[in-house]
Formats: structure tokens, C-alpha cells, sequence
């Protein structure tokens, strides 16, 4: 979840490797990048961080196993091999209009290409060309921030959207670095700043990252008020006008209709 004072919200361009355990010990698929887009566990395997390399790996504990387990090791083999896969978009530093049309109104908001893989990501997913990952699982190319609700709000503060969970534990599939540029605390200071929120792995959920690991999701967050405390910890992608509008927001909650990318 995310907290008022540190809003949260590796890297996993390109295909993982695999890691396939041999048959007769439990078996785990997982991504090598430190990310997990897809993990299928057999028998008692368990997915760990490593403390130095922030990998993803798997650690066997050995038990019998029978001919039904070995056939549904199988079966995830062929699942995991056959599954689509979804991965961040190519880093993009062209700047862009972004029109975030809610039910308060319109807000515009300038994604100015520095922070070139979150800016890639944000306009291609709202723009509906990068495929993601629903909470059901099913990867889709729909734009990612059509009819979603901005899950989090604070009177005067920020609002925050871009979480399909509507906790704040979403993601589209994957997480990016961290971006931040030395400016960062002067561009969040000014009300209107947009920007990721830093993402932390809900504490009921297995993840990879350790607490605190340097990446965001696609939730975005409009400052509005002075936010320059989270520099160095959030991905500045840009700034947004018609804060009256997102201040309506923050005081009565509201939904996202429709992003365009201009």
C-alpha cells in the first residue's frame, strides 16, 4: 500500500531466461532479470531474492515426487512456454501531450521525455499499443488507463490512478528503473508535477524485489501541493494544467474515462 508521505507504487526489457529444475526435484519457472512475469511453482520450491544480486532464484527442497506431480510439471512447462509475454516499451525521449479526460473534467498534462523509459511506457500503454497484464492474468493491448478510478486521493495533496487492483498493488505486468534527473526536487515542488509512484510489494504478496527496491509501475500521480520530498524515490515524467479539476478529485474521488497521447 502506499502512505502519504512516500508514495510507492529489474528492469524487464527482452526475454528472461528461464530456469527449469531437472525431473524428479520440484521445478520452478521464473525470470533472471529480477522481475517475474510469470512463475509456475511444482512440489516446494520457493522463490527468493538474492541479497547481492537482486536476481530471482529458485531453492529446491527435494521430496518424493509421484507420476501426477511429474505430469502437472509438464503441463506448466507447456503453459509457461505457450503464454504470451508482455515487456516494457523502448525508451522514447520525444515529449507529448497527455489528455486525461475524467469525470471532474479534462486535465492536460505535458510528458516531456525525460525520463525516456517511463515516458515510453506511460504513452504506450495509454495509448492502447503495449500489451499488459489484467489482473485476471490475461494480457491485453486495451488502453491501460481507460474507465479506472483514482484509487488514491488526498484533499489538496495529489490524486493517483493507474492501478487496475484498485489498492495500489497494481502493475501491467512489469516494473522499470527508476528514473531521476538532477532536477527532480525543484520540477516536484511546483503544484501540477506528474510523476510514478515508487512501487513496494504489498506484504501478503511474494515478489522479487526486496522493500524499497528502486523501481515504479504505471501509477501515476498528480502533486498538488509542494511534493519535493519524494524527489530521488519517484519518476518525474512531466507536469499537468486544470489543477482545479484534479482538486476536485482529490476532495470527492473520481474515475479516469479516457488518455490521449497527442
Amino acid at each position: 500500500m502506499h502512505s502519504a508521505s512516500a508514495t510507492h507504487e529489474s528492469n524487464v526489457e527482452g526475454d528472461a531466461t528461464r530456469g527449469i529444475s531437472v525431473p524428479g526435484v520440484p521445478l520452478a519457472l521464473v525470470d533472471e532479470d529480477g522481475a517475474v512475469r510469470t512463475t509456475v511453482f511444482c512440489g516446494d520450491s520457493v522463490l527468493q531474492p538474492s541479497p547481492t544480486t537482486n536476481k530471482s532464484h529458485a531453492r529446491d527442497i527435494p521430496r518424493d515426487y509421484t507420476l501426477v506431480d511429474t505430469l502437472k510439471c509438464a503441463l506448466a512447462v507447456v503453459f509457461y512456454a505457450c503464454s504470451a509475454r508482455v515487456a516494457a516499451p523502448a525508451p522514447d525521449a520525444s515529449g507529448k501531450t497527455l489528455e486525461l479526460d475524467t469525470t471532474a473534467g479534462v486535465i492536460h498534462c505535458v510528458v516531456d521525455g525525460r525520463a525516456p523509459r517511463a515516458d515510453a511506457m506511460v504513452t504506450s500503454l495509454a495509448r492502447g499499443g503495449a500489451a499488459w497484464r489484467d489482473p485476471s492474468g490475461a494480457v491485453v493491448t486495451k488502453p491501460y488507463y481507460d474507465d479506472i478510478a483514482f484509487f488514491r486521493v488526498i484533499p489538496d495533496v495529489l490524486v493517483q490512478t493507474g492501478c487496475h487492483v484498485g489498492d495500489g498493488s497494481g502493475t501491467p505486468g512489469y516494473r522499470i528503473p527508476l528514473e531521476v534527473t538532477a532536477d527532480d526536487r525543484a520540477r516536484l515542488a511546483k503544484p501540477g508535477a506528474l510523476f510514478l509512484a515508487h512501487y513496494n510489494a504489498p506484504p501478503n504478496r511474494t515478489d522479487p524485489h526486496p522493500p524499497g527496491a528502486n523501481v515504479v509501475g504505471a501509477q501515476l500521480v498528480i502533486g498538488l501541493t509542494d511534493m519535493s520530498h519524494l524527489a530521488g524515490s519517484v519518476t518525474v515524467v512531466g507536469s499537468c494544467a486544470d489543477l482545479a479539476v484534479a482538486t476536485r478529485i482529490s476532495e470527492t474521488s473520481g474515475r479516469l474515462v479516457r488518455a490521449s497521447v497527442r
